[in-house]
């Protein structure tokens, strides 16, 4: 159980990553992408939050790897795929197609199957 609550957490803290930046390059949207245009999303927050939520996901990471294969790791991680899908749809109001749901009820059932390998 322990085990398993590493990998939420992770994919937790990557989503949630990954919704900051998505918020703050939202900003920066069709502009030209050069120096400004970095140096503008280094100084958002939501994209600073985000960078900071990635680097706490790659601690987790790091201890995640200390403890456990790498494929076995690294597919479970996967699930942050089909959670980024259902922050999308929540938080930017994204559509969603029918084939996108179904691409990530497979992500979801292949983590299922490689969790039962453990």
């Amino acid at each position: 159980m322990k085990e398993m609550a590493l990998f939420i957490l992770l994919m937790l803290i990557w989503t949630v990553a990954q919704v900051f930046l998505k918020a703050g390059m939202n900003d920066l949207a069709g502009r030209r992408v050069d120096f400004k245009f970095f140096a503008q999303a280094l100084t958002s927050w939501p994209v600073l939050a985000g960078l900071i939520f990635s680097a706490a996901g790659f601690i987790f990471w790091l201890v995640i790897l200390s403890r456990f294969n790498l494929s076995y790791s690294y597919l479970l991680a996967g699930l942050t795929f089909a959670l980024v899908l259902v922050a999308s749809a929540i938080f930017f109001k994204e559509e969603i197609s029918p084939l996108r749901w179904a691409g990530a009820a497979l992500i979801i059932l292949g983590v299922f199957l490689v969790s039962q390998t453990r």
